[in-house]
């Protein structure tokens, strides 16, 4: 569904195929994407990857573009992904809050995986010291990198793996 708005909103993401909501396949929901052309560089750029001023703008502007989708909330394909859980932070401040709950609360519980210490104190202090922020939150990939991208040539011809995406600030 979120992936249908994104295309519509003129993100170079890849449309859905087929969602599949049951677990039974491989213990949680998924989606068949179209093919989009490209290169994935992965987490590293171990390969031989130049980063030339054109693709550098290329991935600045398509981050902008990203920033800038304006999120309906009342819109059926936004209420049944799940970005619909942001829609009641009308504030970065209220998306904050809610971000840190949910981290502190949700993910790291879920996951099982011991946060740093550091890691803790940083979201303890985040939660005491929201910045009092009025400005409407905007779309946020939260794992936008060469690891979730394609590349042809010296553009961005794609963006992957939108299920970490928030309302936040950019």
């Amino acid at each position: 569904h979120l992936a249908e708005y994104l295309v519509e909103a003129g993100l170079p993401t890849p449309g859905a195929l087929w969602l599949e909501p049951g677990l039974e396949h491989f213990g949680k929901a998924f989606a068949i994407m179209e093919k989009a052309e490209g290169i994935n560089y992965g987490w590293t750029m171990e390969h031989e990857v130049t980063l030339t001023e054109a693709l550098v703008d290329s991935i600045i502007e398509t981050m902008c573009a990203m920033h800038g989708v304006p999120l309906r909330f009342d819109d059926e394909r936004i209420a049944k992904s799940h970005l619909a859980q942001w829609g009641e932070c009308r504030t970065v401040a209220e998306a904050t809050r809610r971000y840190v709950s949910t981290y502190m609360n949700g993910l790291i519980h879920q996951t099982g995986i011991e946060p740093t210490p550091e890691l803790v104190r940083a979201m303890l202090w985040l939660q005491a010291n929201v910045p009092d922020v009025q400005v409407r939150p905007v779309l946020v990939h939260q794992d936008f990198g060469l690891n979730n991208i394609l590349i042809a040539g010296d553009k961005v011809s794609a963006i992957l793996d939108w299920e970490a995406a928030i309302v936040a600030d950019p």
